[in-house]
């Protein structure tokens, strides 16, 4: 198979990924109002770079329940252009258990980063626990995806993580810059966090557009 052919092939996984973007950031909308207005109707202290995170959180808990669900049904998944036939699907399954497994767990933490502090649960040992969990998760799905990526995932994979460098020095940097000479805040941890995240995702498209696959 050539690599335009596994191109085009690939292409259609990336249609439905493109969709969790806006229910994520919907969903995680909904989420924050409804955090920030908490249980009868008491308000939870809650500040901008909180909602930002549990925003990006919830993208990728969306993007996990969307690969979740092409990974356990097939029909469902070539109904979303995920793959073309059953053939397809057998060989990108194990990829997108993981893809769905490491998403789940990095979204999740992100979310629980943010609720720490409005929830009063810093010094926590169950919230170390959870975060452990969730980190070792992420850290075991990204080592196998590593091994599962054939020479065209695994080009998107280095193109990915360098827009992503980039765009982190770019934003992180400026932003950065201008804080050290007293104009605004420096940037907290959870917003690093945050950024290294989103400019992951933004990397992720841009080198996906760049091969392609996100072309009719």
């Amino acid at each position: 198979m050539t690599k335009t052919d596994e191109t085009k092939k690939k292409r259609s996984y990336w249609y439905s990924i493109a969709a969790c973007a806006l229910s994520g950031a919907v969903a995680g909308y909904i989420g924050a109002d409804l955090i920030t207005g908490g249980a009868n109707g008491e308000v939870i202290d809650i500040n901008v770079s909180q909602i930002v995170a549990i925003l990006i959180g919830f993208i990728l808990v969306m993007c996990t329940v969307i690969v979740g669900i092409g990974f356990t049904f097939p029909k469902a998944g070539m109904a979303m252009r995920m793959f073309e036939d059953i053939e397809e699907w057998e060989d990108e399954r194990p990829m997108m258990g993981l893809s769905a497994l490491g998403g789940g767990a990095w979204g999740g933490a992100l979310i629980v980063l943010a609720l720490a502090e409005p929830l009063g649960l810093f010094g926590s040992p169950v919230l170390l626990a959870v975060m452990g969990v969730l980190l070792i998760g992420f850290v075991y799905s990204s080592w196998r995806l590593l091994r599962e990526y054939d020479e065209l995932w695994q080009g998107v994979n280095a193109e990915t993580c360098t827009y992503g460098m980039y765009l982190t020095l770019l934003i992180g940097g400026t932003w950065s810059v201008v804080a050290h000479l007293g104009f605004i805040s420096a940037l907290a941890p959870l917003d690093w966090i945050s950024l290294l995240t989103a400019t992951c995702l933004v990397g992720a498209i841009l080198a996906t557009r760049k091969r392609g696959m996100l072309e009719d």
